[in-house]
C-alpha cells in the first residue's frame, strides 16, 4: 500500500491541507515538515524495536516539495 501511494499518487505540489484531508492527521508534525508511522513494533517489550515512517517536506508556502520512508531498527 505505502509503495502504491508514494508512486501512483501525485503528492508533490499538494499543499499541506489537501495532503492531510487525503492522508487523515499526521502522526508527527514539525516547522517544515509532518510525518505519518507507518508501522512500529515492539517486541516483547514495552520500547519499539522497530519502526518506518512516511514524512513530507513543505516549503514555505506549505507546498509539498518532498518526502522520505525513514525505517528505525534497534
Amino acid at each position: 500500500m505505502l509503495k502504491d501511494l508514494t508512486t501512483n499518487h501525485k503528492l508533490l505540489g499538494l499543499n499541506c491541507a489537501q495532503l492531510v484531508k487525503y492522508l487523515g492527521n499526521p502522526d508527527h508534525e514539525e516547522a517544515n515538515l509532518i510525518s505519518y508511522r507507518i508501522a512500529v513494533d515492539y517486541g516483547n517489550d514495552i520500547d519499539p524495536v522497530y519502526s518506518k515512517d512516511l514524512t513530507f517536506f513543505y516549503s514555505k508556502d506549505s507546498v509539498i516539495t518532498s518526502f522520505k520512508i525513514e525505517e528505525w531498527k534497534n
